[in-house]
């Protein structure tokens, strides 16, 4: 499923002008009455102690997003143009029937990567009832019975499923549960792909959430260039810093 958004964001750090960050783009289809929302949400750069990779400035995109009284998607997105995504994506349903939904967050790499990389990814569910103590449960599932609930992106083609159909989880009462823990490329990253000009990585999820049901999904992808395209990146940073010098002078 391509996504085709006009990437560009801006970064706010506290007490501090805007600065150049990733500009993330997010996608959240419920595929009914709510449509498809478009998002290039501004993103805010994270303390370094807070970093999840030593000396990797990573950034954070927060947001809510409703439609009426039906459903919720709360996101929490951390990103890092290394490559690196760590996304969590909170669904919540408050109607009495099944809802679906499609989430793509698209990260750019600047500057791209020419040659091979590798990669790796994971993927894990937690699901919960929405009404407290009803006993009635909550569950997610495949989305039309044949679609990955989590889908590795490279340069808008499908790259790697976790979770392929079909898949169903379901948790009793008001207990919160863990589900569907997955990965590829593990240690992450090391799955190795031949590549070739590598401009933007995403993370796809595509889930059913079942009525009155909470399912949190959290989600990885983290791409590396192979040691031979590591100079051409390093070549490539030094002349965007050079030109910006230059802009400057």
């Amino acid at each position: 499923m391509a996504l085709g958004l006009a990437l560009g964001a801006f970064c706010v750090e506290a007490d501090a002008a805007p600065i150049d960050c990733p500009g993330l783009a997010l996608r959240i289809n419920d595929h009914g009455d709510g449509g498809s929302c478009d998002r290039t949400p501004p993103g805010q750069l994270m303390p370094q102690n807070q970093w999840r990779k030593q000396n990797h400035a990573m950034w954070r995109y927060e947001g809510v997003e409703t439609h009426g009284n039906a459903w919720k998607v709360k996101y929490d997105i951390q990103a890092d143009p290394d490559p690196y995504l760590y996304a969590t994506f909170t669904l919540t349903n408050f109607t009495g029937n099944p809802k679906d939904f499609t989430l793509n967050a698209v990260l750019p790499i600047d500057p791209a990567v020419t040659g091979g990389f590798f990669a790796g990814g994971s993927v894990s569910v937690n699901l919960m009832d929405v009404v407290s103590g009803d006993e009635e449960g909550g569950s997610l599932t495949c989305l039309d019975g044949v679609e990955p609930i989590y889908m590795a992106r490279v340069d808008d083609t499908d790259f790697h499923a976790l979770l392929a159909a079909p898949q169903s989880f379901t948790t009793a009462g008001s207990a919160t549960t863990a589900f569907g823990s997955d990965d590829f490329g593990e240690p992450i990253p090391s799955l190795y792909s031949p590549g070739d000009i590598l401009n933007n990585i995403e993370i796809e999820i595509n889930a059913t959430v079942g009525a009155n049901t909470i399912a949190v999904v959290l989600a990885t992808f983290e791409v590396t260039p192979e040691p031979a395209s590591l100079s051409l990146v390093a070549t490539g940073l030094g002349l965007v810093i050079l030109r910006r010098r230059r802009a400057k002078a």
